[in-house]
């Protein structure tokens, strides 16, 4: 009988020591899926941030009219925004873990949004167009109107520029707090 238990213990330590072996498997393989999601991820991020410094560098290119913006301005930087939009359409994120490529859609998204508030900006009139006005304004007895409808006008559009732009950047947190939680950052 002795021999019984002995085998029974071979059996039982036989498989503990496979049991620890299948486990330091998984976990190794685990590890290197990990590994090869944050290789992935940052092969996006680094896209994307290539795609948003020549964003960001266009935006400061505008001509000045004692600090505010132009028409042409605005209608410039509209088309910067679809730029980027265009490029950023184009990062594949296929091979990406679900979680993260969601979030860069919902980031994309957000960027698209904003893009589209940027096209819909009020007219900018010139300095030519306001002094019309204001004397038209004049004649009719009240003075400044024109220029008080469309400070309002330009109020209005600016928020919903602003609440766009806090929701896209919203939006990259997001992604990149799960680009992080895959060791990506």
């Amino acid at each position: 009988m002795s021999h019984g238990k002995t085998q029974g213990k071979a059996s039982i330590g036989t498989m503990v020591l496979l049991c620890v072996v299948a486990g330091l498997a998984v976990m190794f393989f685990w590890n290197m899926s990990k590994e090869d999601d944050a290789k992935k991820i940052r092969a996006v991020l680094q896209q994307n941030q290539q795609f948003g410094e020549i964003l960001a560098s266009r935006i400061g290119e505008r001509a000045d009219r004692n600090g505010e913006p132009t028409q042409e301005d605005l209608d410039r930087a509209a088309g910067y925004y679809d730029d980027y939009v265009a490029q950023v359409r184009k990062i594949d994120t296929h091979e990406c873990p679900r979680d993260f490529a969601e979030a860069f859609y919902r980031y994309m998204a957000a960027y698209e949004d904003e893009a589209q508030v940027m096209h819909a900006h009020p007219p900018i009139p010139s300095d030519n167009q306001l002094l019309a006005a204001s004397v038209q304004d004049g004649l009719e007895g009240d003075p400044g109107k024109q220029v008080r409808e469309l400070k309002a006008e330009i109020e209005t559009w600016d928020k919903r520029r602003r609440e766009k732009a806090d929701r896209a950047s919203q939006a990259e947190q997001e992604m990149k707090a799960i680009a992080t939680r895959y060791g990506a950052i």
